[in-house]
């Protein structure tokens, strides 16, 4: 009898084949929504989950002390790709816990939510000792190097690789054993690319493939403060100007640094310098601040990039504590958090680097874009760091790496409004010469007016605009929609949502914030992530219905959640 694979999967989750078909993939995920901590404490008890592990790997206790335990599961002591877990733990229980790691025989009265696996080890037949080996890890290392190279040009230097042994679920559910393969590209007058390779450890058969950059489709930065577009903003904090700007200053030099407790902007064309000016004395007629007179706006058709970039990362930051209580990024080493700014020539983007954590600004062409530095893409930018250190949404899976994108337009919105209490609801507009922004949050679709929706290259449809329904949404092989246009549709709905009775962007961005630390794991998909935001606005005591109704409108049905 011929059975579906999806059909297939469904019977063997639930355990409903009874032995009249033979499946060829062991491997079975876990929906660890609804079920409570008895599960955890079954691990070592049951035979399909033997040599299974759940390991923290982080923890964060929200505004109702409910605890959130992120952790990891793993198999024989290795990493499961994909197979990631939050259990969330109320205040009444946590008493008896202790410090990290949590023990999970402790646990009671949790909820979970998140995704692992079962009969993994029925797919690993071979013993790792025999693909784990020094020779065989760089064996896989060069073929990465190889595909890359020829894939993009030999010219193309590769450095900072790094390793790390997996198991990785395919598609069709089957366990392997398998190398994570991190390499950092750099091409002179071009954005770096950080491409990261899954390979099969025995045969380095290629899984999967991403570049771990993120960045923004085309944006640009800004001067004095501001560009030539939205015209020049003076920060001296006199009456209908911008306040004055926080830096540091060496007395003995008489040299200012941009530079506080939480930014520092460097400079790419002076091999990574903090930008300094000379400032002798305070200057009286901009408030008794020492004045930094730079003018790039001849050059760059904007006045000073490093004053815009320094002053609306701190802003962002603020926004983050004023709101949330905690800062946008969380440095291990109590460091201010690092702007670099990229100077590349003919650089049209901006990037997350989160490795280094530092954010790139490129100046862009002066004909489509100018500089990147500015208002909406350095709180995109900003908040991809803040994603990357909670619920990590992987660029490996086209949805999550959507919501990746989603979340930082949405904070995007967030800082309009918490400068200015108005949004326009556009993205980029500030840094765009020729369109009228890069995206839309309240018509996604609008980027799509004179363009037909997807051209045609070796017989695989590439949509090119932007959609804001799931009924747009494709999923064929032979179909292939970016990051920056599948996530219109959490972007219409974070619209809907703002824009409902008694809702704000404030209040809609809140519940987008504890979906992203409390619920969301690296591979959530469109569903659960509306789920974690359903889960979000109930801890907030906000209406579940308007949550719902919002996404529904955008093709998301959350009443299983």
């Amino acid at each position: 009898m011929n059975i579906s694979s999806s059909l297939v999967k469904y019977l063997a989750l639930y355990g409903l084949l009874n032995g009249f078909i033979t499946v060829a993939n062991a491997a079975t995920p876990i929906n660890l929504r609804g079920h409570t901590e008895d599960i955890l404490q079954s691990l070592n008890k049951s035979e399909a989950l033997r040599h299974t592990n759940l390991k923290e790997v982080k923890r964060y206790e929200d505004f109702n002390h409910v605890l959130h335990v992120r952790v990891q599961q793993t198999y024989a002591d290795y990493p499961v790709w994909g197979a990631d877990a939050v259990i969330h733990i109320p205040r009444t229980e946590q008493a008896h816990l202790g410090s990290s790691p949590v023990k999970f025989d402790l646990i009671k009265n949790a909820k979970l939510n998140g995704k692992i696996y079962k009969n993994i080890a029925e797919d690993l037949s071979r013993s790792p000792t025999l693909l784990y080996t020094a020779d065989q890890q760089k064996k896989a290392e060069n073929q990465a190097i190889n595909l890359y190279q020829k894939k993009s040009g030999n010219k193309t230097v590769l450095v900072n690789k790094k390793s790390q042994k997996i198991i990785y679920i395919d598609k069709n559910n089957k366990a392997h054993w398998a190398y994570l393969i991190s390499l950092v590209s750099t091409k002179s007058h071009s954005m770096p690319a950080k491409p990261i390779y899954i390979l099969d450890a025995s045969t380095f058969e290629v899984y999967s493939e991403w570049n771990n950059i993120k960045t923004l489709d085309a944006v640009d930065g800004a001067g004095y403060g501001g560009n030539k577009k939205i015209g020049r903003q003076v920060y001296n904090g006199m009456m209908h100007n911008f306040p004055t700007l926080s830096v540091s200053r060496d007395s003995a030099l008489q040299t200012c640094f941009l530079q506080n407790d939480r930014v520092v902007v460097k400079d790419i064309r002076n091999d990574h310098a903090i930008v300094q000016y000379h400032c002798e004395k305070t200057d009286p007629n901009h408030n008794d601040a020492y004045l930094n007179n730079i003018d790039q706006s001849t050059d760059l058709l904007a006045y000073s990039p490093d004053n815009d970039a320094l002053y609306y990362a701190g802003k962002v930051d603020t926004m983050y504590q004023d709101w949330f209580k905690m800062p946008v990024l969380i440095n291990p080493n109590n460091l201010p958090m690092r702007i670099v700014i990229n100077t590349h020539e003919d650089t049209s983007n901006a990037w997350w680097d989160e490795d280094v954590n530092e954010i790139t600004f490129g100046d862009g062409d002066r004909k489509y874009f100018l500089p990147f530095a500015s208002q909406s893409i350095i709180s995109h930018e900003i908040s991809h760091g803040f994603t990357t250190q909670h619920s990590n949404l992987s660029p490996s899976n086209l949805q999550s790496a959507a919501l990746h994108e989603a979340f930082s337009d949405m904070a995007a919105q967030a800082f309009e409004y918490y400068l200015t209490k108005n949004n326009n609801w556009k993205v980029g507009s500030e840094i765009t010469m020729r369109t009228d922004a890069l995206r839309y949050i309240d018509n996604p679709r609008h980027d799509c007016i004179g363009l037909p929706p997807y051209i045609e290259l070796k017989g695989l449809k590439i949509r090119i605009c932007s959609i804001d329904h799931m009924k747009d949404y494709i999923e064929d092989p032979n179909y292939y929609i970016e990051e920056h246009f599948s996530c219109g549709i959490f972007n219409k709905a974070f619209y809907l949502l703002s824009t409902s009775k008694g809702w704000d962007v404030k209040k809609a961005f809140s519940v987008m914030v504890q979906a992203n630390i409390a619920y969301w794991t690296p591979t959530s998909n469109f569903a659960d992530a509306a789920c974690g935001v359903i889960e979000a606005a109930h801890d907030y005591g906000y209406s579940q219905k308007d949550v719902a109704k919002a996404f529904l409108a955008v093709g998301i049905n959350t009443s299983k959640c």
